[in-house]
């Protein structure tokens, strides 16, 4: 009589927390409970949908070593792809150096010969020039087949701690320690103007994919958006005790999404000039976004593990099946959307670093594959190369390795 009575106790306590988590429209992941976004509706189609794929659906087509003369090896710090997906960019404490993935041992050319002072490299649109910072400032701007230094600019009156070159090609944009956010023509290195409105250094410098606005973020998490034709400020974020950061555009330039105050989303429209969608996850910190390259979606990473995907435009949401358990450090879309690739990584005091990639399904949230390791692997970037679905990331020990997702391995069925 008492197991009945038990299982009869058992069963109620079952049934009232489904019945509450039905109400509050709460999904249990993670062991934690993620609230949906404010005014987003849970898109309930993808429970049905299975996704079956092989344990080489992801596979390593080649790898190499970041090593010099000694034979030291150095740990990756950055790994960006060219535009034209023919070469990736590496930077390690030891300097900057430019890879072919074609080739297998890797090596195409080094930046002045394993120059220290060649930080933070961003590509040209063209693939045919990289733009690095020094520490002081100038920004050096150098050709990606030989690795020489084509050009040496004066931008700044302090020290530059970011710089990007415009879609066009033709005007340099950086963001210094003293606050100054300054355009200079590309070509001949005569600043333009300088635009006015921060009292601390510049962390982040970002063109529009049109070219003509910028946004810029400063270390108090302040952004500010900037339309270059007027040279004024047409919207600011942050202040009176608020905190704007890790500020993307959309792959139209359409909209701006950015961590609010560490719990929140915000998503500004650059069309209407206002806020269109404000939302926080309850206490759940944010650590990433990103946007897709394909449609106006976002995809974001928690401190707790969780990844979710966010429809900024029909208003849905899909909290992904079984993520990390350690904090995600990157989430980025595939060029073609189809897949998300996110890194957790944690310090474990007896074993070290618990770090692990996962690839899921964008559209359904289903993880694909991962990858385990006890080193430090935060440098992730897929390959923009139309018609290849392949990604490149590094790791503490100087190792670089590219994979290739064979998606005739991986097969959908609704049940």
């Amino acid at each position: 009589m008492r197991k009945f009575f038990y299982v009869f106790i058992f069963l109620f306590f079952v049934n009232l927390t489904n019945t509450s988590f039905k109400q509050d429209k709460r999904l249990s992941l993670v062991g934690v409970s993620i609230p949906g976004p404010q005014d987003f509706e849970y898109d309930s189609s993808v429970q049905n949908v299975k996704i079956f794929a092989q344990k080489d659906c992801v596979q390593e087509i080649s790898k190499f070593r970041k090593q010099y003369e000694t034979g030291e090896a150095a740990s990756i710090r950055e790994i960006v792809w060219a535009p034209s997906g023919d070469a990736l960019v590496v930077q390690s404490p030891r300097g900057t150096r430019i890879w072919d993935p074609n080739d297998i041992t890797g090596r195409r050319c080094s930046l002045a010969a394993f120059n220290r002072g060649a930080f933070s490299p961003v590509w040209s649109k063209s693939s045919r020039e990289l733009a690095t910072i020094s520490g002081g400032r100038h920004v050096n701007l150098w050709r990606s087949d030989s690795g020489s230094c084509v050009k040496e600019i004066c931008v700044q009156s302090g020290k530059v701690n970011c710089v990007a070159i415009s879609p066009c090609e033709r005007f340099i944009a950086s963001g210094s320690e003293n606050g100054s956010v300054r355009i200079c023509d590309k070509d001949s290195g005569r600043m333009l103007f300088d635009l006015t409105g921060y009292q601390y250094a510049i962390k982040k410098i970002l063109w529009s994919p049109c070219g003509g606005y910028l946004l810029s973020e400063d270390i108090k998490k302040k952004v500010i958006v900037w339309e270059l034709n007027e040279r004024k400020q047409i919207h600011g974020f942050g202040g009176q005790g608020n905190s704007f950061e890790d500020a993307t555009w959309s792959f139209d330039g359409k909209y701006l999404a950015f961590i609010h105050n560490l719990k929140g989303i915000s998503v500004f429209s650059l069309e209407l000039n206002r806020v269109i969608c404000e939302f926080d996850f309850k206490g759940r910190q944010v650590s990433v976004l990103s946007w897709s390259a394909q449609e106006n979606s976002l995809i974001i990473g928690m401190v707790c593990g969780q990844i979710v995907r966010l429809d900024v435009v029909v208003k849905r949401y899909i909290p992904f099946e079984n993520s990390h358990s350690a904090p995600v450090k990157r989430a980025i879309w595939s060029p073609c959307g189809r897949f998300i690739l996110s890194v957790s990584s944690e310090i474990l005091l007896e074993q070290g670093f618990n770090a692990m990639i996962i690839l899921w399904d964008a559209k359904t949230g289903k993880s694909l594959w991962f990858k385990k390791c006890r080193m430090e692997m935060e440098n992730i970037a897929w390959r923009p190369k139309e018609g290849i679905c392949e990604f490149a990331y590094g790791n503490d020990k100087g190792w670089i390795r590219i994979c290739k997702v064979d998606t005739s391995v991986l097969e959908q069925s609704h049940t």
